[in-house]
Protein backbone atom coordinates (compact mmCIF):
# COMPACT_ATOMS: atom_id res chain seq x y z
CA UNK A 1 0.00 0.00 0.00
CA UNK A 2 1.45 3.89 -0.96
CA UNK A 3 2.21 6.28 1.37
CA UNK A 4 -0.34 8.87 0.79
CA UNK A 5 0.93 12.15 -1.07
CA UNK A 6 3.75 10.70 -2.52
CA UNK A 7 2.36 10.39 -6.32
CA UNK A 8 4.59 8.49 -9.54
CA UNK A 9 6.23 11.25 -11.66
CA UNK A 10 2.91 10.27 -13.96
CA UNK A 11 0.84 11.67 -10.96
CA UNK A 12 2.77 14.59 -11.16
CA UNK A 13 2.54 14.67 -15.42
CA UNK A 14 -1.48 14.43 -14.24
CA UNK A 15 -1.90 17.50 -12.31
CA UNK A 16 -2.46 20.67 -14.36
CA UNK A 17 -0.48 23.07 -11.52
CA UNK A 18 2.67 20.96 -11.83
CA UNK A 19 2.71 20.42 -15.32
CA UNK A 20 2.58 23.83 -16.10
CA UNK A 21 4.68 25.32 -13.58
CA UNK A 22 7.56 22.87 -15.24
CA UNK A 23 6.41 24.50 -18.74
CA UNK A 24 7.09 27.56 -17.57
CA UNK A 25 10.44 26.92 -16.20
CA UNK A 26 11.48 25.00 -19.20
CA UNK A 27 10.69 28.02 -21.29
CA UNK A 28 12.55 30.02 -18.89
CA UNK A 29 15.43 28.04 -19.44
CA UNK A 30 15.14 28.11 -22.75
CA UNK A 31 15.05 31.57 -22.72
CA UNK A 32 17.97 32.24 -20.79
CA UNK A 33 20.12 30.35 -22.66
CA UNK A 34 18.79 32.13 -26.16
CA UNK A 35 19.76 35.29 -24.52
CA UNK A 36 23.53 34.27 -23.25
CA UNK A 37 24.06 32.82 -26.75
CA UNK A 38 22.81 35.96 -28.50
CA UNK A 39 25.05 38.15 -25.82
CA UNK A 40 27.86 36.09 -26.34
CA UNK A 41 27.25 36.55 -30.68
CA UNK A 42 27.03 40.32 -30.09
CA UNK A 43 29.80 40.58 -27.62
CA UNK A 44 32.39 38.48 -30.09
CA UNK A 45 31.25 40.62 -33.33
CA UNK A 46 31.58 43.54 -31.35
CA UNK A 47 35.11 42.85 -30.77
CA UNK A 48 35.62 41.74 -34.47
CA UNK A 49 37.68 43.69 -36.68
CA UNK A 50 35.58 43.81 -39.10
CA UNK A 51 33.07 45.62 -36.58
CA UNK A 52 35.60 47.88 -35.26
CA UNK A 53 37.14 48.68 -38.97
CA UNK A 54 33.31 49.95 -39.80
CA UNK A 55 32.56 51.72 -36.69
CA UNK A 56 35.78 53.37 -35.73
CA UNK A 57 35.88 56.46 -37.94
CA UNK A 58 32.19 57.23 -37.84
CA UNK A 59 31.65 61.17 -36.13
CA UNK A 60 31.25 60.47 -32.20
CA UNK A 61 27.64 60.62 -31.07
CA UNK A 62 25.95 61.77 -27.81
CA UNK A 63 25.51 58.57 -27.00
CA UNK A 64 29.67 57.29 -28.01
CA UNK A 65 30.09 60.39 -25.34
CA UNK A 66 27.14 58.85 -22.70
CA UNK A 67 29.00 55.54 -23.28
CA UNK A 68 32.42 56.80 -22.34
CA UNK A 69 31.15 58.44 -20.27
CA UNK A 70 29.99 55.59 -17.69
CA UNK A 71 33.20 53.27 -18.66
CA UNK A 72 35.59 56.44 -17.29
CA UNK A 73 33.22 57.14 -14.35
CA UNK A 74 33.12 61.00 -15.22
CA UNK A 75 31.44 63.38 -13.33
CA UNK A 76 28.21 65.81 -14.62
CA UNK A 77 31.66 68.39 -15.89
CA UNK A 78 33.80 66.34 -16.83
CA UNK A 79 30.94 64.68 -19.50
CA UNK A 80 29.90 67.87 -20.26
CA UNK A 81 33.25 68.44 -21.41
CA UNK A 82 33.87 66.21 -23.55
CA UNK A 83 31.24 66.49 -25.24
CA UNK A 84 31.90 70.07 -26.20
CA UNK A 85 35.38 68.78 -27.11
CA UNK A 86 33.75 66.36 -29.45
CA UNK A 87 30.98 68.65 -30.41
CA UNK A 88 34.05 71.40 -31.68
CA UNK A 89 36.42 69.39 -32.94
CA UNK A 90 34.69 66.11 -34.35
CA UNK A 91 37.08 63.58 -33.85
CA UNK A 92 36.20 60.23 -34.71
CA UNK A 93 34.32 57.44 -32.00
CA UNK A 94 35.34 58.60 -29.15
CA UNK A 95 34.66 54.68 -27.93
CA UNK A 96 37.73 53.68 -30.23
CA UNK A 97 40.08 56.83 -29.77
CA UNK A 98 40.19 56.54 -26.19
CA UNK A 99 42.03 53.02 -26.72
CA UNK A 100 45.05 54.91 -28.80
CA UNK A 101 47.26 57.27 -26.63
CA UNK A 102 48.45 59.96 -29.28
CA UNK A 103 45.28 61.01 -30.80
CA UNK A 104 43.30 61.67 -27.67
CA UNK A 105 46.12 63.07 -26.30
CA UNK A 106 46.60 65.56 -28.90
CA UNK A 107 42.82 66.08 -28.74
CA UNK A 108 43.32 67.08 -25.13
CA UNK A 109 46.24 69.36 -25.90
CA UNK A 110 43.83 71.45 -28.54
CA UNK A 111 41.60 72.04 -25.73
CA UNK A 112 43.67 72.99 -23.43
CA UNK A 113 45.67 75.61 -26.17
CA UNK A 114 41.94 76.97 -27.08
CA UNK A 115 41.02 77.31 -23.20
CA UNK A 116 44.01 79.20 -22.17
CA UNK A 117 43.63 81.22 -25.31
CA UNK A 118 40.54 82.29 -24.38
CA UNK A 119 41.34 82.84 -20.46
CA UNK A 120 39.32 80.16 -19.38
CA UNK A 121 39.07 79.84 -15.84
CA UNK A 122 41.82 77.78 -13.30
CA UNK A 123 38.68 75.71 -12.51
CA UNK A 124 37.28 74.60 -15.42
CA UNK A 125 41.05 74.00 -17.32
CA UNK A 126 41.16 71.42 -13.86
CA UNK A 127 38.20 69.89 -15.34
CA UNK A 128 40.62 69.05 -18.56
CA UNK A 129 43.17 67.57 -16.67
CA UNK A 130 40.18 65.34 -14.05
CA UNK A 131 39.46 64.50 -17.55
CA UNK A 132 42.19 63.01 -18.95
CA UNK A 133 43.61 61.28 -16.19
CA UNK A 134 39.98 59.30 -16.18
CA UNK A 135 40.42 58.58 -19.46
CA UNK A 136 43.83 57.17 -19.28
CA UNK A 137 42.57 55.04 -16.38
CA UNK A 138 40.01 53.51 -18.49
CA UNK A 139 42.59 53.01 -21.29
CA UNK A 140 44.83 51.47 -18.89
CA UNK A 141 42.21 49.66 -17.61
CA UNK A 142 41.26 48.02 -20.95
CA UNK A 143 44.67 46.38 -21.20
CA UNK A 144 44.98 44.45 -17.96
CA UNK A 145 46.13 40.95 -18.01
CA UNK A 146 45.18 38.53 -15.94
CA UNK A 147 47.33 35.79 -16.54
CA UNK A 148 50.98 35.41 -17.58
CA UNK A 149 50.68 33.23 -20.01
CA UNK A 150 49.85 35.90 -22.72
CA UNK A 151 53.66 36.97 -21.79
CA UNK A 152 56.06 36.77 -24.75
CA UNK A 153 60.01 35.79 -24.98
CA UNK A 154 62.05 38.83 -24.16
CA UNK A 155 59.33 40.20 -21.42
CA UNK A 156 61.44 41.21 -17.99
CA UNK A 157 61.05 40.63 -14.48
CA UNK A 158 62.48 42.36 -11.50
CA UNK A 159 63.48 40.35 -8.30
CA UNK A 160 63.92 41.57 -5.30
CA UNK A 161 66.14 39.87 -3.32
CA UNK A 162 65.87 39.81 0.97
CA UNK A 163 69.13 42.97 0.85
CA UNK A 164 66.61 44.92 -1.51
CA UNK A 165 69.48 44.61 -4.71
CA UNK A 166 66.72 44.11 -7.68
CA UNK A 167 68.12 41.70 -10.47
CA UNK A 168 66.69 41.39 -14.01
CA UNK A 169 65.44 38.16 -15.07
CA UNK A 170 64.25 37.67 -19.27
CA UNK A 171 61.54 35.23 -20.12
CA UNK A 172 62.99 32.96 -22.94
CA UNK A 173 60.17 30.26 -23.14
CA UNK A 174 55.95 30.52 -22.00
CA UNK A 175 54.64 27.37 -21.89
CA UNK A 176 51.52 26.04 -19.88
CA UNK A 177 53.67 24.47 -17.71
CA UNK A 178 56.11 26.87 -16.87
CA UNK A 179 58.18 30.03 -17.85
CA UNK A 180 62.15 29.46 -18.40
CA UNK A 181 63.50 32.69 -17.25
CA UNK A 182 67.25 33.71 -18.26
CA UNK A 183 69.17 34.66 -15.28
CA UNK A 184 72.48 36.60 -14.07
CA UNK A 185 75.24 34.52 -13.20
CA UNK A 186 75.57 36.51 -10.04
CA UNK A 187 72.18 35.85 -9.01
CA UNK A 188 72.63 32.00 -10.42
CA UNK A 189 75.48 32.15 -7.84
CA UNK A 190 74.38 33.70 -4.71
CA UNK A 191 72.21 32.16 -1.61
CA UNK A 192 70.43 35.47 -2.18
CA UNK A 193 67.97 33.68 -4.76
CA UNK A 194 65.30 31.99 -3.99
CA UNK A 195 65.10 28.15 -2.85
CA UNK A 196 63.76 25.74 -5.30
CA UNK A 197 60.04 24.79 -5.00
CA UNK A 198 59.88 28.20 -2.66
CA UNK A 199 57.07 30.79 -3.72
CA UNK A 200 58.66 34.87 -4.04
CA UNK A 201 57.39 37.71 -5.82
CA UNK A 202 58.39 39.32 -8.97
CA UNK A 203 56.98 42.70 -10.66
CA UNK A 204 57.16 43.35 -14.56
CA UNK A 205 55.07 45.56 -16.62
CA UNK A 206 53.88 45.16 -19.65
CA UNK A 207 53.36 46.49 -23.21
CA UNK A 208 50.18 48.42 -21.91
CA UNK A 209 52.98 50.56 -19.94
CA UNK A 210 51.06 48.89 -17.10
CA UNK A 211 53.05 47.64 -13.76
CA UNK A 212 52.04 44.29 -12.20
CA UNK A 213 53.49 42.11 -9.26
CA UNK A 214 53.14 38.34 -8.45
CA UNK A 215 53.74 35.43 -6.86
CA UNK A 216 55.28 32.36 -8.17
CA UNK A 217 56.95 29.62 -7.24
CA UNK A 218 60.70 28.58 -8.22
CA UNK A 219 60.32 25.11 -9.92
CA UNK A 220 64.04 24.33 -10.48
CA UNK A 221 67.71 26.20 -11.92
CA UNK A 222 69.60 24.86 -14.95
CA UNK A 223 72.65 25.80 -16.55
CA UNK A 224 71.27 25.80 -20.03
CA UNK A 225 74.90 25.89 -21.37
CA UNK A 226 78.06 27.21 -20.00
CA UNK A 227 77.59 31.27 -17.94
CA UNK A 228 74.20 30.69 -19.35
CA UNK A 229 71.51 30.16 -16.21
CA UNK A 230 68.10 29.40 -16.32
CA UNK A 231 65.26 29.62 -13.50
CA UNK A 232 61.80 27.58 -14.56
CA UNK A 233 59.09 29.27 -12.25
CA UNK A 234 55.33 28.35 -12.51
CA UNK A 235 52.65 30.45 -14.60
CA UNK A 236 50.34 32.51 -12.73
CA UNK A 237 46.67 33.94 -13.24
CA UNK A 238 46.53 36.15 -10.41
CA UNK A 239 48.38 38.92 -11.61
CA UNK A 240 47.96 42.46 -9.14
CA UNK A 241 48.39 45.43 -11.05
CA UNK A 242 50.37 47.83 -9.38
CA UNK A 243 48.00 51.07 -8.10
CA UNK A 244 48.34 54.28 -10.27
CA UNK A 245 49.28 57.43 -9.19
CA UNK A 246 45.96 59.70 -9.25
CA UNK A 247 48.11 62.45 -11.03
CA UNK A 248 50.83 61.43 -13.22
CA UNK A 249 54.35 61.83 -11.97
CA UNK A 250 57.63 63.78 -14.21
CA UNK A 251 61.60 63.21 -13.51
CA UNK A 252 62.45 66.72 -13.09
CA UNK A 253 65.69 67.97 -11.60
CA UNK A 254 65.26 71.49 -10.71
CA UNK A 255 66.41 74.18 -7.81
CA UNK A 256 63.93 74.67 -5.09
CA UNK A 257 63.91 76.90 -1.67
CA UNK A 258 62.18 75.55 0.74
CA UNK A 259 61.39 76.91 4.77
CA UNK A 260 59.84 74.96 8.15
CA UNK A 261 55.99 75.84 9.29
CA UNK A 262 54.76 76.08 12.08
CA UNK A 263 50.73 74.97 12.97
CA UNK A 264 49.23 77.78 14.44
CA UNK A 265 45.59 78.80 15.37
CA UNK A 266 42.68 78.10 12.76
CA UNK A 267 42.08 81.74 11.28
CA UNK A 268 38.71 83.01 12.45
CA UNK A 269 38.65 85.31 9.37
CA UNK A 270 37.45 82.37 6.87
CA UNK A 271 41.20 82.04 5.65
CA UNK A 272 41.97 78.01 5.32
CA UNK A 273 45.33 78.78 6.66
CA UNK A 274 46.48 77.35 9.88
CA UNK A 275 50.29 77.56 9.71
CA UNK A 276 52.84 80.42 9.67
CA UNK A 277 55.89 80.10 7.10
CA UNK A 278 59.23 80.74 9.57
CA UNK A 279 61.83 82.84 7.46
CA UNK A 280 64.69 80.42 7.42
CA UNK A 281 65.29 79.08 3.95
CA UNK A 282 67.28 76.21 2.63
CA UNK A 283 68.31 75.15 -0.72
CA UNK A 284 67.31 71.66 -2.26
CA UNK A 285 66.62 69.74 -5.57
CA UNK A 286 62.98 68.78 -6.95
CA UNK A 287 64.02 65.08 -7.94
CA UNK A 288 60.17 64.83 -10.00
CA UNK A 289 56.71 66.30 -9.48
CA UNK A 290 53.32 66.01 -9.60
CA UNK A 291 50.18 67.99 -8.88
CA UNK A 292 50.04 65.92 -6.02
CA UNK A 293 53.59 65.63 -4.77
CA UNK A 294 57.23 65.81 -5.34
CA UNK A 295 60.32 64.21 -4.32
CA UNK A 296 63.18 66.60 -3.17
CA UNK A 297 66.92 66.04 -2.14
CA UNK A 298 68.74 68.50 0.34
CA UNK A 299 71.28 67.66 2.52
CA UNK A 300 69.74 67.54 6.03
CA UNK A 301 67.92 64.91 7.50
CA UNK A 302 64.43 66.40 8.06
CA UNK A 303 62.33 63.95 9.85
CA UNK A 304 58.71 62.92 8.41
CA UNK A 305 55.62 63.92 9.37
CA UNK A 306 56.61 67.71 9.59
CA UNK A 307 55.21 70.62 7.36
CA UNK A 308 57.22 72.56 5.00
CA UNK A 309 56.80 75.36 2.43
CA UNK A 310 58.25 74.91 -1.39
CA UNK A 311 59.06 77.48 -3.73
CA UNK A 312 59.78 76.42 -6.81
CA UNK A 313 59.60 77.17 -10.74
CA UNK A 314 57.66 75.59 -13.73
CA UNK A 315 58.52 76.90 -17.02
CA UNK A 316 60.30 80.19 -15.48
CA UNK A 317 56.97 81.00 -13.21
CA UNK A 318 58.12 80.66 -9.62
CA UNK A 319 54.93 78.20 -7.71
CA UNK A 320 55.15 77.32 -3.93
CA UNK A 321 52.55 75.12 -2.02
CA UNK A 322 52.94 73.45 1.55
CA UNK A 323 53.08 69.48 1.95
CA UNK A 324 53.39 66.76 4.72
CA UNK A 325 56.70 64.99 4.42
CA UNK A 326 55.43 61.86 4.10
CA UNK A 327 58.89 60.04 4.27
CA UNK A 328 62.30 60.58 4.50
CA UNK A 329 65.24 58.21 2.91
CA UNK A 330 69.10 58.62 2.24
CA UNK A 331 69.59 58.73 -1.53
CA UNK A 332 72.07 55.89 -3.41
CA UNK A 333 75.31 57.52 -2.75
CA UNK A 334 74.09 58.49 0.94
CA UNK A 335 75.15 61.90 0.87
CA UNK A 336 71.76 63.60 0.46
CA UNK A 337 67.91 62.87 2.07
CA UNK A 338 64.71 62.31 -0.38
CA UNK A 339 62.04 64.03 1.08
CA UNK A 340 58.86 62.57 -0.64
CA UNK A 341 56.49 65.40 -0.35
CA UNK A 342 52.47 65.50 -0.35
CA UNK A 343 50.75 68.56 -1.14
CA UNK A 344 48.09 69.68 1.24
CA UNK A 345 48.01 73.18 0.22
CA UNK A 346 48.50 74.44 -3.51
CA UNK A 347 46.62 77.13 -5.57
CA UNK A 348 44.39 75.39 -8.77
CA UNK A 349 46.37 77.56 -10.87
CA UNK A 350 49.92 76.17 -9.75
CA UNK A 351 48.58 72.91 -10.13
CA UNK A 352 47.01 73.25 -13.89
CA UNK A 353 50.65 74.65 -14.51
CA UNK A 354 52.17 71.38 -13.35
CA UNK A 355 49.30 69.42 -14.99
CA UNK A 356 50.31 71.22 -18.48
CA UNK A 357 53.89 70.61 -17.72
CA UNK A 358 53.54 66.53 -16.84
CA UNK A 359 51.59 66.13 -19.67
CA UNK A 360 53.90 67.94 -21.84
CA UNK A 361 51.23 71.04 -22.84
CA UNK A 362 54.09 73.63 -22.39
CA UNK A 363 57.24 74.61 -22.70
Amino acid sequence: MGIEGNGSPLDARQNPFIFTFLIIVAVVICALLIIHLITRYLHKYHSSKKYIDEHKNETTTKKNVQNVSRMASLDADEQRLLQQICSDYNPPNIEYLIKETGPIKQLLKDKYTEMVNSRASDSEIAVLFTLQYKLEKAHDEALFITTTNSLGVGQEFTYKDIDGRDWLLTLVKNSPQFIELNIPKALAESDRKPEPLSRFMVSFTSKGNISYTLQTRAIRYEEAKEGVYSLFISNSNSLKPVQRRKYKRLPFVSHCAFSAVKPTAKKTDGSSKSYEILENKYDGFLQDISADGARISCPMPIKEDQYIHVKFSINEKEQNAVGLIVSTKKSPDQNQFILHIKFTDISIAAKNQIYAFVYGYTG
